[in-house]
């Protein structure tokens, strides 16, 4: 999606596109988002762009720079650190965040689940592996998450087709239909 903006020549350039992106996912990290509706979500997220353009009247608890004092000192590293608000690229990266922050794809993103993959695989060991028992004498913590790589990586359908073969023992017909079921889930929530 950055693509959108660093195509347009000297005017946008990948640092512009990465902090826009950091900001986004900062953005919908944020404990703001808690209480809002879905409504004032989708309106707030416009300020991503604005925060971009040094305007941070409208950022949340995630912007350092909402609260900040407005001396002259804080003033000058604002200066410095930010895009000046010229109307042609203001206008041109509203016009690509547009479809960005459009209703469809703003309701893929209003959930509680972190879009992170760190913390994805954080949330499917503890399936595996329960936080409130012990596995540190014994090597099932160790085959837990090599299992939970090969589940991730190669897919459930591959994976366990490979690891019984590993076992001369043969997938049955309505566990890989279950287990393709699970990867075509797996890959639409991917994809969105």
């Amino acid at each position: 999606d950055c693509f959108l903006f660093y195509s347009i020549p000297i005017v946008c350039n990948k640092v512009d596109c990465e902090r826009l992106k950091r900001n986004f996912g900062h953005f919908l990290l944020s404990s703001d988002k808690q209480g809002w509706s879905f409504e004032e979500f989708v309106t707030k997220s416009w300020q991503v762009v604005y925060h971009h353009f040094n305007d941070h009247s409208l950022c949340g608890n995630w912007c350092k720079y909402h609260n900040d004092p407005t001396d002259d000192a804080a003033a000058e590293r604002r200066k410095n650190r930010f895009r000046k608000k010229t109307s042609q690229l203001f206008d041109l990266v509203k016009e690509g965040f547009q479809d960005l922050v459009s209703v469809e794809k703003m309701e893929q993103c209003w959930h509680s689940f972190s879009t992170q993959k760190n913390e994805s695989l954080n949330c499917v060991m503890t399936m595996f592996a329960p936080k409130d028992k012990t596995f540190s004498t014994t090597a099932q913590l160790k085959h837990r998450a090599h299992f939970l790589i090969i589940l991730d990586t190669r897919g459930h359908k591959e994976g366990i087709r490979e690891l019984l073969g590993n076992l001369d023992l043969q997938l049955p017909l309505a566990t890989e239909k279950f287990l393709s079921n699970l990867d075509e889930e797996k890959d639409y929530f991917r994809k969105y």
